[in-house]
């Protein structure tokens, strides 16, 4: 028997999955969400557990259920645009004209810690800035936590992922070469 509080959940996090919508309405979508589930509000009770599964497998595939993160974002420090001088730059690179004319590529530096990054992604100026501002946070986490840096975490986590799946794949060979070995025994018992 499913509870009405695993099925509130799956509400609550469909809910969530629509507000990180990029392109589609966020309107529409929160409006399908919500006539779905008074639609299916009287369902018998052996349909439910089937619709709660299929949600969360559609939440599953988009990667909005994570299990609790092992990362620790409370350290990553924040940018104060005070700290920050900003300046354009003509790019350089493939483009030809539309590059070489139009000043879109941002660099960036942190007045206290004298950090300067420099950015020509894409033609689009706005673009730029973000991804600016995003590779700069990800140097000052590096630069104030070191260790504790979310890149430093995440390389931390992926390294045990590759022992986990290397030590279980040694196990594996193990018990195959053991099965191989009993297999011959028992074919040299039979002759």
């Amino acid at each position: 028997m499913v509870h009405r509080q695993s099925v509130l959940a799956l509400y609550k996090e469909l809910l969530k999955y629509g507000k990180t919508l990029k392109h589609t309405d966020k309107d529409y979508y929160m409006k399908r969400v919500r006539e779905e589930f008074v639609k299916n509000k009287d369902l018998p009770e052996d349909k439910i557990p089937y619709s709660i599964k299929q949600g969360r497998v559609f939440l599953m595939s988009r990667n909005v259920f994570i299990k609790k993160s092992k990362l620790d974002f409370s350290r990553v420090p924040t940018l104060n645009e005070k700290d920050l001088e900003e300046s354009f730059m003509r790019g350089d690179g493939p483009g030809g004209q539309a590059v070489q004319k139009t000043a879109n590529c941002v660099q960036l530096r942190h007045l206290p810690t004298n950090i300067v990054v420099k950015y020509h992604g894409t033609r689009i100026l706005s673009r730029n800035r973000e991804e600016a501002r995003k590779i700069l946070i990800n140097k000052l986490d590096e630069y104030y936590n070191k260790e504790m840096s979310v890149e430093n975490q995440k390389k931390r986590l992926e390294k045990e992922k590759s022992l986990k799946r290397q030590s279980k794949n040694d196990k594996l060979r193990k018990l195959k070469i053991e099965f191989k070995k009993s297999l011959e025994e028992i074919k040299e018992e039979v002759k």
